[in-house]
């Protein structure tokens, strides 16, 4: 393996590891927004599809860049 492949490799676990982290961080993000779609949860009406869209844009992560949505000002 020559010194451009060795960069190459380098490069690429790199960004396999950025990658990992921001599922992770998507993962959590999900998991603590579960909350939000129980039945007896205090949300607004209003606020149920805003909560979706964000879900679906982090589930949608991967497909963006890896780039995580911001939240809606209403998640603690």
């Amino acid at each position: 393996m020559n010194e451009y492949d060795l960069q190459q490799k380098r490069i690429n676990d790199g960004a396999m590891f950025y990658q990992q982290m921001i599922r992770n961080q998507r993962n959590d993000l999900l998991k603590n927004t579960d909350k939000y779609l129980l039945p007896d949860y205090p949300i607004t009406p209003d606020q149920i599809p805003i909560i979706k869209t964000y879900r679906q844009a982090l589930r949608d992560t991967p497909e963006n860049n890896f780039v995580l949505p911001t939240p809606p000002d209403f998640i603690t």
